[in-house]
């Protein structure tokens, strides 16, 4: 009897191989002179992950997420001060936001493939030591063109050397706007990202190309490089980590313009006059005003003619328990010919 009721348990019972892990935000801020409106905004962002393993040494990863930024000026619809939390699909709906899996091909070799996966979900590395997640454009590593973190159906391969951090990435992503539709097709609207790297116990760097098709800057085809990399202190000191990154792009168009650049420097201390808590600030190229519009909307890149603008973003993440931290921020961005625009917000993260 015993027997037959464990038996009746183990077969309801919820996969013993699947892991949940969350991070819910919730955010209270605003911003002047955006074009957007100025009002103080409350949003929230809530992704739950669930890491599945056949094997022992693969992943099954499915990702529900749901937000609430669409009309706020944190949200996409501002490519300047979106941020790294905020959520593109419609508000309050929950959304499969990750769908792929990861198997093992060997020893040194990682393979993905996926319905719903993001460039750097097929990365062996990414570049960059600075964690902050405030504004999106300080999030790609100096290179948002070259690192767009496209978001679709895709496959990828990386392969890590044994007993040193030097690895190599090829990555294609079909968008998921095309790649779900029967009228266009996942052989359009796509990247393909390369990347060779070395990841240090305190130091790493990489250099990437990524050839796209998407059209998310300038609405033409480009192609891409960056060259990152990072120093962080062994032990939490007075130094911080250092992560800077350059990006250069090559548009395929005959517009005025035909070539682009972007970069990027963050600074951050571990352990700033607290244990746990950190302290951080980045400048970096914000994008090209549109002078019809007056608003900055090229994500990151500069080209010219055009008006090129920087972004200015410090932080102290406070760190209440191990599961909740508190973030308040301050960003600038400089606008040339029209006023500044500049904001704060408090960022509250649960982690499960």
């Amino acid at each position: 009897g015993l027997e037959a009721k464990v038996g009746e348990l183990e077969a309801n019972q919820f996969s013993t191989t699947t892991k949940l892990n969350g991070i819910a935000t919730m955010v209270v801020g605003g911003a002047g002179n955006t074009g957007l409106g100025d009002e103080v905004t409350v949003n929230y962002d809530v992704q739950l992950n669930f890491d599945t393993s056949f094997t022992g040494k693969d992943l099954l990863r499915t990702t529900l997420r749901a937000g609430n930024f669409g009309n706020s000026v944190f949200g996409s619809g501002n490519t300047t001060l979106e941020t790294a939390f905020g959520e593109e699909d419609s508000a309050d709906s929950v959304t499969i936001n990750r769908l792929f899996y990861q198997f093992p091909i060997g020893e040194r070799v990682t393979a993905t493939v996926g319905a719903k996966v993001e460039q750097p979900d097929m990365l062996a590395m990414w570049p960059t030591a600075y964690t902050a997640n405030i504004l999106e454009i300080f999030t790609r590593a100096g290179a948002p063109a070259t690192y767009s973190k496209n978001l679709g159906a895709g496959a990828g391969i990386w392969w890590q050397a044994d007993g040193s951090g030097f690895n190599a990435s090829v990555n294609y992503i079909s968008a998921e706007g095309a790649a779900e539709d029967s009228r266009i097709g996942a052989g359009e609207e796509f990247s393909v990202t390369a990347q060779v790297g070395y990841a240090g116990e305190s130091w790493g760097a990489a250099f990437a190309y990524t050839y796209s098709d998407v059209g998310y800057v300038f609405d033409n085809s480009s192609n891409n490089i960056a060259l990152s990399a990072y120093w962080s202190p062994i032990s939490a000191a007075w130094a911080p980590s250092i992560s800077a990154g350059f990006g250069y792009s090559d548009f395929n168009t005959d517009r005025p313009f035909d070539e682009s650049t972007s970069w990027m420097v963050g600074l951050q201390w571990d352990d700033a006059f607290m244990q746990g808590n950190a302290l951080g600030m980045a400048i970096g190229s914000a994008g090209q005003s549109n002078a019809a519009s007056g608003r900055i909307d090229t994500l990151g890149v500069w080209a010219d003619p055009g008006t090129n603008t920087l972004a200015y973003e410090l932080w102290y993440q406070w760190q209440v328990t191990d599961n909740i931290s508190v973030t308040p921020a301050f960003f600038w961005i400089e606008n040339s010919g029209r006023s500044d625009t500049y904001g704060g917000l408090v960022k509250t993260t649960f982690t499960f």
